[in-house]
């Protein structure tokens, strides 16, 4: 009884540091074509170089390709949410999503799709534990935190509890569910950025 009490709780702990990244990856990148869209949007921000004007049909394949993106790195989030996907192992997502973003800034003047969505990702949105974990590493990077930094560290970890408490409710639910379908992309980078 004991060996397989013991063995239950072996393979407990192994199904809890199993990580199916890479299988779901492939499903996800093969489900939303991820990779090919994102290809889409960093040709158009090729072609847009320089301030040059990209042609209509690359520039409207583009915008799919970014609405596509989002779809994707919804996906991808909604992974490491449920424990499939671990955050070490998308690291290798974080340049991709970077130049996703980068694509964006050169677009946003040629497109009001890109516009808007510059002007959403301007707008970070409550404050979160990756945003806080962000926050606290970029005013730690000098090595020295003042009273001012010391104070906003505070007041953002008493947000993020609350954000925390709000997001269990049906209502922060919905809204967490609402926002990242127009800033899945935003919400990657900023899970990059915290490491």
């Amino acid at each position: 009884m004991r060996r397989r009490w013991f063995w239950l709780l072996g393979l407990t702990l192994l199904g809890g540091c199993y990580d199916d990244t890479p299988n779901r990856m492939k499903v996800i990148d093969g489900e939303t074509s991820r990779l090919i869209y994102a290809q889409m949007v960093l040709d158009a921000a090729a072609a847009a170089q320089g301030g040059r004007t990209p042609d209509r049909t690359l520039l409207e394949q583009a915008e799919d390709g970014y609405q596509q993106s989002q779809a994707a790195y919804i996906e991808i989030l909604n992974c490491e949410d449920e424990g499939v996907c671990r955050r070490a192992s998308l690291r290798y997502l974080c340049a991709d999503v970077a130049a996703l973003v980068e694509a964006r800034k050169t677009l946003a003047p040629h497109s009001e799709l890109y516009s808007v969505a510059e002007q959403l990702s301007a707008s970070r949105g409550p404050m979160t534990a990756d945003r806080l974990k962000a926050l606290k590493q970029q005013i730690e990077a000098d090595g020295e935190v003042s009273a001012l930094e010391a104070d906003v560290l505070t007041l953002a970890t008493a947000a993020t509890a609350a954000h925390t408490v709000y997001a269990l409710t049906p209502a922060g639910a919905r809204d967490a569910e609402r926002r990242r379908r127009t800033h899945a992309i935003d919400e990657f980078q900023l899970r990059c950025e915290a490491g």
